[in-house]
């Protein structure tokens, strides 16, 4: 099952992609989550939040859904932390679409580890 969801979202290309690819990433890091996995989940999450979608939507969807399993884990401060990031990168990849990697890898290096 790994193996196909990794061909999965290697294989797919965001700028062609006719489904939707986000589904792919969180259904992806789901899978992590429900076999207790979530350090996995939260890599494979901010891999997906990296994907250049055509839609803002569908990143804010990856956002929300990562932010969701933080909350059922009752892990408060990844969840607090989660939507924080997620309002700061959507908000900036709505005015300079370009540069959101550049500005995610660098708030990314610096976050606290998950508790």
């Amino acid at each position: 099952m790994i193996a196909a969801y990794t061909e999965g979202v290697q294989t797919v290309d965001p700028k062609q992609a006719v489904g939707k690819l986000n589904e792919l990433w969180v259904n992806f890091a789901k899978f992590y989550e429900a076999a207790g996995q979530l350090d996995d989940s939260r890599i494979i999450f901010e891999k997906g939040t990296q994907v250049p979608y055509l839609k803002v939507d569908d990143l804010s969807h990856v956002w929300c859904q990562w932010a969701e399993m933080e909350l059922r884990h009752k892990c408060v401060f990844n969840f607090m932390f989660t939507l924080y990031l997620s309002l700061i990168l959507i908000r900036f990849r709505l005015f300079a679409d370009a540069n959101i990697f550049c500005l995610h890898i660098c708030i990314v290096n610096l976050k606290k580890p998950y508790v």
